[in-house]
């Protein structure tokens, strides 16, 4: 009895001392194990700077998106800034088109601009009185042509109408109505006296076709063909026209 009584207790000692050391063990590689703790906790040697550079890497991941996606914005804005020149520049008008100074779009006319005059490009079509009216219901009158560059442009602009009309053909603002072979746009400027064997007048622009103007008293308004030449036409027929601004 005294034996067994002797050794239990030295057995239990023995037992406990080692659970008690390899608790302790256990507790001292705790934070070995553990790297994360140790990288951010600035009282293990190197945890500090582990921790910041760990923190430094999250903010790099995380921080590329958001700058990737500013970046792409920025490019967006300079781009729809700088695309489309003078026409991207201005304001949108109805359904996104371009609107300038005195010139409003609606669903039948666009609106131009060229050495600083607005343009109102009409698919609808009339007579000339029709187009007349319509233009000065707009604080406009119907287009004047004074230059090469000028016919170029009003040529480019009304492309989209030509399969409106025979030949293409566009309703300008000049007429001889009110004198046979006295050409005149309808502010009153006179810029060709007589038929297609005629002179300009003041050395003013004209881009007359071939047998144009004619001696035919009925053709007495003046429009543009395809080709960009000029042909008198009755003032009652029925064509696309431009109103330009004053």
């Amino acid at each position: 009895m005294r034996l067994l009584v002797g050794q239990r207790p030295a057995s239990l000692f023995v037992v406990a001392g080692l659970s008690f050391l390899s608790c302790r063990l256990g507790y001292e590689e705790l934070p070995l194990a553990n790297t994360s703790g140790a990288a951010g906790n600035p009282e293990v040697p190197g945890g500090g700077s582990a921790g910041e550079g760990a923190g430094a890497a999250g903010s790099s991941a995380g921080g590329a998106p958001s700058q990737d996606g500013g970046e792409a914005s920025r490019a967006g804005g300079a781009g729809g800034d700088g695309a489309g020149g003078e026409s991207a520049g201005a304001p949108a008008g109805i359904g996104g088109a371009p609107t300038f100074e005195g010139c409003e779009p609606t669903a039948d006319c666009t609106c131009s601009e060229h050495e600083g005059r607005s343009y109102r490009v009409c698919a609808l079509v009339g007579t000339s009185g029709d187009a007349q009216a319509s233009c000065q219901a707009e604080g406009m009158t119907l287009a004047r042509i004074d230059s090469q560059a000028e016919n170029d442009f009003f040529l480019a602009a009304t492309e989209a109408l030509r399969p409106l009309a025979p030949g293409g053909f566009i309703l300008l603002g000049a007429s001889d109505e009110a004198v046979e072979g006295e050409w005149r746009w309808h502010d009153g400027t006179q810029f060709w006296q007589g038929a297609a064997n005629g002179l300009p007048v003041d050395g003013l622009y004209s881009n007359w076709a071939t047998a144009s103007p004619s001696t035919n008293g009925v053709k007495a308004c003046a429009g543009m063909l395809s080709d960009g030449t000029w042909q008198d036409r009755s003032c009652t027929a029925v064509v696309p026209f431009v109103c330009e601004s004053p």
